[in-house]
This record gives C-alpha cells, sequence and structure tokens, in this order.
C-alpha cells in the first residue's frame, strides 16, 4: 500500500478498511519468495498497527508470530512495531511511548505509528475523565505520552480541564452523577474499579 492509497483511510480513520486491505496483500502474497520481500514486511507492519488502532493487540500478535525469523531479520522494525502491541498487552504506557519516540521507522509507516499514538492518547484521555475526580501532573504525562508537565497541561487546558497546582481535574461535565447526596452506588463503584485496573502499569 503506497502513500496515496493509504492517505484517505488515515484522514478517515478507516482502520477497519486498512485492516483488509493489508490482509488481502497477505492472502496474495502468502507464498516463498514473496513471504519475505520487503513489501510483504511493511504490510505486516502495516496490518499489526492497523490492528492496534481497532484496539485489537492480540490480532496483532498473532500478525507478528506469522512473520518467519529471515523477514523478522531483514526488517528489524517489525520488532518494534509488535513491541508497541506488547507494550499495549501489559499496559505498559511508559514503553509504549518510549519505543514510538526511540524508533527509526521507516517513512512508509511513520503515519500510522503517529496515528496509533494519538488513539491511545484519545483512549487514555477517555480512561482518566471516566476513573479520576483528580490526578498527579506527573501521572498525566506518563499516561498520556508527553515530554513534560507543560505539554501535558497543555494538552488538558485544551480539553476544559482544570489545573490547581501539580493536579488536573477532568472535565466531567456530560457524565452521569450518582443520584442523591450517598455518594457512588454500587454499580458505579464497580466500573470504577474497572476503570482504575485499565490503568495498573508496568
Amino acid at each position: 500500500m503506497d502513500a496515496k492509497d493509504l492517505q484517505p483511510l488515515l484522514e478517515g480513520k478507516r482502520w477497519g478498511v486498512l485492516v483488509q486491505q493489508c490482509q488481502m496483500f497477505e492472502l496474495r502474497s502468502a507464498s516463498g519468495k514473496q513471504a519475505e520481500s520487503q513489501a510483504v514486511l511493511q504490510n505486516a507492519a502495516m496490518l499489526m498497527i492497523g490492528h492496534m488502532l481497532r484496539d485489537d493487540a492480540k490480532a496483532a500478535q498473532f500478525v507478528w508470530k506469522r512473520v518467519p525469523d529471515p523477514g523478522r531479520k531483514a526488517a528489524p522494525y517489525l520488532g518494534s512495531v509488535w513491541n508497541l502491541g506488547r507494550c499495549l498487552l501489559l499496559k505498559d504506557r511508559k514503553g509504549f511511548y518510549g519505543t514510538v519516540d526511540s524508533t527509526k521507522w521507516p517513512a512508509p509507516i511513520l503515519p500510522l505509528v503517529a496515528a496509533l499514538r494519538a488513539a491511545v492518547r484519545e483512549r487514555m484521555t477517555a480512561l482518566i475523565a471516566k476513573a479520576y475526580t483528580s490526578i498527579a501532573v506527573t501521572s498525566a504525562v506518563a499516561l498520556l505520552g508527553f515530554g513534560g508537565a507543560e505539554d501535558a497541561k497543555a494538552y488538558c487546558t485544551s480539553l476544559s480541564w482544570k489545573i490547581d497546582g501539580d493536579l488536573i481535574y477532568p472535565n466531567r461535565s456530560g457524565q452521569k452523577t450518582a443520584a442523591g447526596a450517598g455518594g457512588l452506588q454500587l454499580p458505579e463503584l464497580g466500573n470504577m474499579s474497572k476503570y482504575m485496573q485499565d490503568f495498573e502499569m508496568k
């Protein structure tokens, strides 16, 4: 898939179409010599990232397992792509953002990696808003993948979140609140526990 074909999928966030096209290419190319060509290896990287963009790192793992050892040696960046998926499975946010920033990505892959980083940040933003009434700036930096506190504060300010010293208060307007003055009801406490588990960091 070249840049001309990829661009409209990126702009429309059509990750399902991206995965489908990569899978079709994989099936057409599933033969001896072609299986280790650069086009096929690049397609495997795109397919793994496509699955991750759909929040399905487990499917990306199956793609990684299908890449033969000679292909992994011929395209070392594939290991970095899979490390992104591994970090997502392990909820290792620091490892995920660190791999994104430290890897020299091939030009055809770079736009997809940037899209994945943005997608993960969006997911973390939504989870923070659900799981926290307040969060330390340092924790927000780690979960959202910013280089420093000021960048994280600027991002949170753009979301109309309140910042007071070293704490950030997510804007929870529009979310359902507990009825009455008795605090959270039991079902809501259960949901909160689930959200907090999503923030376990390795």
